[in-house]
């Protein structure tokens, strides 16, 4: 063990004691010039050829080796992370494989910043090799290594500088790069957080965001439905509230959501106890509106593992009428802090039992010292106060008749006691041991064995007869209403289902509708950039026209010299004649440079003449290309007016679909209108049928 192994395992031996001692910021920095001189040191270990003495190190051991005290305090775990050089950090987990194996999971378990997995990125990317001449070697290097270490984070804090590397992550690792990764601290992001929640695991537990926007937070707990802990801080700049309406919906998709800590940024956290906050205007940079009851509703139904709460709604007004749960849903929260949220006096009452009936267990209410302390002080006691805390559920139905009135039976029951009675009248009789009209019929039967007369009798008789009569013709009216009534019904299902069935289908038609305006406007796009790709070589072919033109003016101008050189040699030539009959040495002079010239005039005339020629071609190939192009113009105008027309029959059919869909919302309504005419009338039938029954029941 050398001089700094010494000096590392001396200061950081004693937090590997049963009682940890915390270092101050000296033995710190100690800490950490032991820790990278040790590095150091075991860098030169590992460029020398024997690597079992890296392996065989005393340091290696995690139960008394420097690494594993020194490690276990998370402050020397960051200062290494974040002041060790790029190179250290994968040296310093590739010195061996025990050291690997005993350190490794100490040294990335927590991590404040994604820099140094950054780093072993840039290290794996390209391994550096370096040979005994001093030469460097750089090969290819895949990312196992770099996936193995971010598997150990367990908890990661993540600013606003990491962006970048949060962009390279995402580059090579489209899944989650910290699968074991429990708890994440965010400060300060606007923008990429659809990277970051690509990098986080679905199974996150604990999150912290503090100054990050609403969008962030909700892309986070949209991602992550595994939350148990929730914690939100305003932005020290704009001063604004870290959650807003939109995020509501996504904490309801967190059932095991456990707790939930929304607040202000700490140097406004006074300034927001005061009630006239909540009427700043927007242009200071806060949207401070409250929570309303229906979003506290939906939170706590969506959440109903909560065991702590603090957050801000406005109390004011009636809140929602809430039914009676016999689960044990929502009874972990017993503390709920409402800091300012706004309340009126007369609203006390009504606010302790719509948030007893919620919160079953809630026994605390901890407000801020604000004006709305007193009549949150009230709502506390009222639900301190409630023995049943539970809203009484609706009518109990169960114990009624398969009518749902009581007496049914009994009701059900009198035509056949009055058939018994008169078969008394007419044989034997034995009267009912039990029955609703048992009294009436012994009373009668008195009255008929002792007072009775024969004319009494035919009276009895006729009444019991036009009674019988009565109550068939009562009885074929009530069966001749419910067939009405079942046919009414059938004609009104089968009515509904027709109506379904239309709307169905005009639902299927208008997405058709919208999904041929789609693909019209994508073709009318496509022939756009048609057009424009057109357009585009057309003027290249201008262009080149002009290029053409310019050609040509070059051979005019050549052959206009041509024809001034012509004009010379003629009036020389003619020179040459005159001067001919001078001398005959200055002939022979003269007519051997004739002959020269004559030869340089038939080179000229020659090349004048294939300038002529390649002129004419140029002409008829510029021709022919003027035909072509006019010819691409006209079909582009065509295929232009072709689709127009197309357009215009698209936009007749969607306007008769809209007419089509407005007469069936009238059939629609037509409907409904016969439907409650129908229903009033089975309500007269009813009513009627009470009424006849009444009538029946006087008369005996």
């Amino acid at each position: 063990m050398n001089d700094s192994e010494n000096t590392l395992f001396r200061l950081a031996r004693p937090q590997a004691t049963a009682r940890p001692i915390y270092p101050n910021s000296a033995t710190l920095d100690k800490i950490s010039r032991a820790a990278m001189a040790s590095i150091s040191g075991y860098k030169r270990l590992e460029r020398s050829d024997a690597p079992e003495k890296a392996v065989s190190a005393p340091i290696c051991s995690q139960r008394y080796s420097p690494a594993g005290a020194a490690f276990a305090s998370a402050e020397i775990r960051r200062r290494i992370c974040t002041h060790l050089p790029a190179w250290d950090l994968c040296i310093l987990a590739r010195t061996s494989l025990r050291w690997e194996e005993s350190t490794s999971p100490l040294l990335w378990s927590h991590l404040p910043s994604v820099r140094p997995i950054a780093r072993l990125v840039l290290v794996e990317q390209e391994e550096v090799k370096r040979s005994s001449k001093g030469r460097i070697n750089l090969r290819k290097y895949h990312y196992p290594r770099v996936q193995r270490f971010a598997a150990m984070v367990k908890k990661l804090s993540i600013n606003s500088e990491d962006i970048s590397h949060v962009l390279d992550f995402t580059s090579f690792c489209s899944t989650g790069l910290f699968p074991s990764l429990r708890e994440v601290r965010l400060s300060g992001f606007a923008k990429n957080h659809g990277n970051v929640a690509n990098l986080l695991p679905e199974n996150l537990l604990i999150l912290h965001a503090n100054g990050v926007n609403s969008h962030v937070v909700h892309k986070l707990i949209t991602s992550c439905r595994s939350l148990q802990s929730l914690h939100l801080q305003g932005d020290y700049i704009t001063l604004s509230i870290p959650y807003s309406e939109n995020i509501i919906p996504g904490l309801a998709n967190c059932p095991s959501l456990r707790r939930i800590d929304l607040t202000f940024a700490d140097n406004i956290d006074s300034a927001s106890r005061t009630p006239p906050l909540r009427c700043v205007p927007d242009s200071a940079g806060i949207n401070a509106l409250p929570l309303t009851h229906a979003n506290l509703v939906r939170l706590a139904k969506g959440c109903h593992r909560l065991e702590a709460l603090c957050l801000v709604f406005d109390a004011r007004g009636n809140p929602p009428r809430l039914t009676k749960k016999p689960s044990s849903f929502r009874r972990c929260l017993t503390t709920l802090v409402v800091r300012d949220s706004p309340i009126g006096h007369e609203d006390a009452g009504p606010v302790a039992h719509f948030l007893a009936t919620l919160f079953p267990s809630l026994r605390d209410i901890v407000s801020s010292d604000s004006s709305y302390s007193p009549v949150w002080a009230d709502v506390c006691d009222r639900i301190k106060s409630m023995s049943d805390r539970l809203v009484p559920g609706g009518l109990d139905t169960s114990s009624l008749g398969d009518g749902g009135l009581e007496g049914n039976a009994a009701v059900a029951q009198l035509p056949h006691v009055k058939v018994e009675y008169f078969e008394a009248e007419i044989g034997d009789w034995t009267p009912p041991e039990s029955g609703p009209l048992h009294a009436v019929q012994v009373n009668h039967e008195l009255d008929v064995t002792g007072n009775s007369t024969p004319g009494d009798q035919r009276a009895l008789l006729s009444r019991q007869l036009n009674s019988e009569v009565e109550d068939g013709e009562v009885e074929q009216d009530t069966v001749e209403s419910d067939m009405s009534s079942a046919s009414l019904q059938q004609r009104y299902q089968a009515n509904e289902d027709r109506l379904q069935a239309r709307i169905h289908n005009l639902t299927e038609a208008n997405n058709r509708v919208v999904q041929q305006k789609l693909d019209l406007a994508q073709r009318y796009e496509e022939v756009e950039q048609h057009s424009d790709a057109q357009g585009k070589s057309i003027l290249r072919l201008e262009r080149h026209i002009r290029d053409l033109g310019e050609v040509r003016a070059t051979v005019d101008q050549q052959k206009g010299d041509l024809a001034q050189q012509r004009v010379a040699l003629e009036k020389r030539y003619k020179d040459l004649e005159e001067r001919a009959n001078a001398s005959e040495k200055r002939c022979m002079q003269l007519e051997e440079r004739a002959d020269a010239g004559e030869k340089k005039y038939l080179q000229a005339e020659e090349r004048a003449d294939a300038s002529d020629k390649a002129y004419l071609r140029l002409e008829r190939d510029i021709q022919v290309f003027r035909k072509e192009a006019a010819k691409n113009i006209d079909e582009l105008t065509q295929g232009v007016e072709a689709i127009r027309q197309e357009k215009d029959v698209l936009q007749g059919r969607y306007d008769a679909q809209s007419k089509h869909a407005q007469e069936v919302e009238e059939e629609k309504r037509a409907a409904e209108q016969e439907r409650e005419l129908l229903a009033q009338r089975c309500a007269e039938l009813e009513q009627w049928k009470a009424d006849i029954k009444q009538r029946l029941q006087g008369l005996f």
